[in-house]
């Protein structure tokens, strides 16, 4: 990976609706090489999707972080279990008070309950922390890399 490719990745973060006319202007490549680095990107799983950043509030879908403290030797069953649970958008491993946060989104309020039932049922989950959140005061929208990564 290369500092296009960082560059590349930065846009996309910023706008995943940005053309390949448009990356290929920016870097002063053809769109031919912009397809193929996307597609490298994609195969060699940097990529994984192209998302929107929705406001939850005026949808009237619920989002929820979730952190999770677990037995850690019990890992891979748990995280077998969380991905049956098509609620869960995602599942991160972290270090500091959890060991694992969820992102959650559903339709209404008692399928959050539900899933925090749900997750009282797996074997090794010590500690459950649900919070709903109210208001996304700054969405992702930008990356900063250490890398200069503008190549204009």
């Amino acid at each position: 990976m290369d500092e296009k490719d960082l560059y590349i990745i930065k846009r996309l973060i910023e706008n995943a609706k940005i053309s390949k006319t448009a990356l290929a202007k920016e870097l002063n490549l053809s769109e031919t090489a912009i397809r193929k680095r996307l597609k490298r990107l994609e195969r060699d799983e940097i990529i994984l999707g192209y998302r929107a950043i929705i406001n939850y509030k005026k949808t009237g879908l619920y989002y929820a972080i979730i952190g999770l403290n677990i037995e850690i030797e019990k890992l891979p069953t748990i995280l077998n279990e969380l991905e049956k649970i098509k609620e869960i958008k995602l599942i991160h491993l972290t270090s500091g008070d959890h060991d694992i946060l969820l992102e959650t989104i559903t339709e209404k309020i008692d399928d959050l309950t539900k899933i925090y039932n749900t997750l009282q049922k797996i074997e090794g989950i010590t500690k459950i922390y649900p919070s709903i959140i109210n208001l996304t005061i700054k969405p992702q929208t930008t990356i900063k890399t250490s890398k200069n990564t503008n190549t204009r």
